[in-house]
């Protein structure tokens, strides 16, 4: 019996015995490339081809992947999208098995994950013990985790490690510099981080290089313009859909746009706005996240739309789903600088497309259209969630 089917043995019985224990796994047929650190402040082996495929896990892990999806994997004819053999449940289509469809995911509208019907996943945002055989069985030459799942799941990480490369990259952190207008140093160095690891160094130089072009587009079109208009941010959805309550005070579109949040910038996280609160703001606008959750029996919800009831409201591209919608975040920020001041006009539509093809390839330039298409036959609160239009929502 070889090395890894004893492994696998020795899982199975571990699992049936309900001890979540897992013996060390060799690294000695584990060949590298070189050395990354990555997000955990690990000493990371590149590999020297990619012929395993590759796994992800956790909020972000395939949006990033995602960024080189265009690349051929090293070691074979295939591209890095379509080396991907293991996602989240929530990343993987009905057609697999999984729970996914396109959704706010920029990503799965250009690549598909979620109608590859051989696409194998595990427990969705987790390592669960009863997902380490499935991850053996696979074999991988690269397993990519944010640092949540890794920090939650260290031991079954670190066992998985021992035998593949396994990788941490940051969930959500500030990728921007709202100060410099330029790339955070977390993005420079994730960016840089995968780019080594695909041996597509020339591809993340072309990722940074391209955010710093755009954030500093943003910038110069902004000015020193600063709206007083009062921007209350609709129906966040951040670990599943939410009601339109829910917001946040750390908007990265509006901040990048010398914007004016409603909400507390105390208010970091996605939270349920108290009514009382919302009933206090100066709100001239309302952006609505296409993904929120109806709720018809919600005596706040009604009380929210009825105070709002004569405020521009528009929908938005979506903010968060399975992570931060960054190359969204970017295309917002546009359509705000538009909608914000009266003497700037962009062409959003336009830079939109254009934030898509740097971040996912030419195939890119259609994801907006087909994200607006699968949002647009939405219909919630009486109005079609239409990206970026006006809307009417009604109780």
């Amino acid at each position: 019996m070889n090395q890894k089917s004893l492994v696998l043995l020795v899982v199975a019985i571990l699992l049936v015995g309900g001890v979540a224990t897992y013996i060390a796994l060799s690294n000695d047929n584990k060949s590298s490339d070189g050395t990354i650190v990555d997000a955990a402040g690990r000493s990371v082996a590149v590999p020297e081809d990619l012929s395993g495929g590759i796994v992800t896990a956790g909020p972000g892990a395939l949006r990033f992947v995602s960024y080189f999806g265009d690349v051929t994997a090293t070691g074979t004819s295939e591209t890095i999208a379509d080396s991907v053999v293991m996602v989240d449940k929530g990343d993987a289509g009905s057609v697999a098995g999984g729970s996914s469809n396109q959704g706010g995911k920029t990503y799965q509208y250009v690549y598909e994950y979620y109608l590859n019907a051989d696409l194998k996943w595990h427990t969705h945002n987790a390592i669960e013990n009863t997902d380490m055989a499935s991850i053996l069985e696979i074999d991988p030459s690269v397993i990519v985790v944010t640092d949540t799942v890794y920090n939650t799941y260290k031991s079954n990480c670190d066992q998985l490690a021992t035998a593949y490369t396994l990788i941490v990259v940051y969930e959500l952190t500030d990728f921007f510099d709202y100060d410099s207008f330029t790339v955070s140093e977390k993005f420079e160095g994730q960016i840089t981080n995968l780019g080594k690891l695909f041996k597509a160094e020339d591809r993340a130089k072309e990722l940074i290089d391209g955010t710093n072009d755009i954030l500093l587009d943003i910038d110069t079109i902004v000015g020193n313009n600063v709206s007083t208009k009062g921007v209350f941010l609709a129906g966040v959805a951040y670990g599943g859909a939410k009601t339109l309550v829910y917001s946040t005070g750390d908007f990265s579109s509006l901040k990048l746009v010398n914007g004016s949040n409603v909400v507390s910038s105390s208010v970091s996280s996605v939270s349920e706005i108290p009514i009382s609160d919302i009933l206090s703001y100066n709100i001239d606008i309302v952006l609505v996240d296409p993904l929120y959750k109806v709720d018809a029996t919600s005596t706040t919800v009604q009380a929210f739309l009825e105070d709002v009831s004569n405020v521009d409201k528009y929908v938005i591209l979506p903010y968060f789903w399975f992570g931060q919608n960054l190359e969204n975040i970017l295309g917002n920020a546009y359509f705000l600088a538009d909608l914000l001041y009266e003497d700037i006009t962009v062409d959003y539509a336009q830079k939109i497309t254009e934030i898509n093809t740097l971040f996912l390839g030419e195939k890119g330039a259609s994801a907006f259209d087909n994200m607006n298409a699968w949002s647009s036959g939405n219909t919630k609160n009486g109005a079609s969630m239409e990206l970026l239009t006006e809307v009417t929502l009604t109780s």
